[in-house]
């Protein structure tokens, strides 16, 4: 998603900019070089918040079932 965006920019400023004046130039290298830095992401662990979510869920349910079979049986 990095290099698509900084390709687009690429393209842009090279299609709407002049290729001759000094600001121009500068960016065009800018982005040269950000395209050429590797990128990488590090995700979090996502696994033990995963866990307390699911424990916190079936607590919950867990606690709603008498309450759903007593309101079923005063029916």
């Amino acid at each position: 998603m990095y290099s698509k965006a900084i390709t687009e920019a690429q393209s842009v400023l090279k299609a709407n900019f002049d290729q001759d004046d000094p600001q121009g130039k500068a960016l065009v290298q800018g982005l040269d070089a950000l395209a050429s830095q590797p990128v990488s992401v590090k995700t979090p662990d996502l696994a033990p918040s995963l866990s307390a979510v699911q424990a916190y869920l079936e607590r919950r349910h867990a606690a709603g079932k008498p309450a759903e079979a007593q309101q079923g049986a005063s029916r």
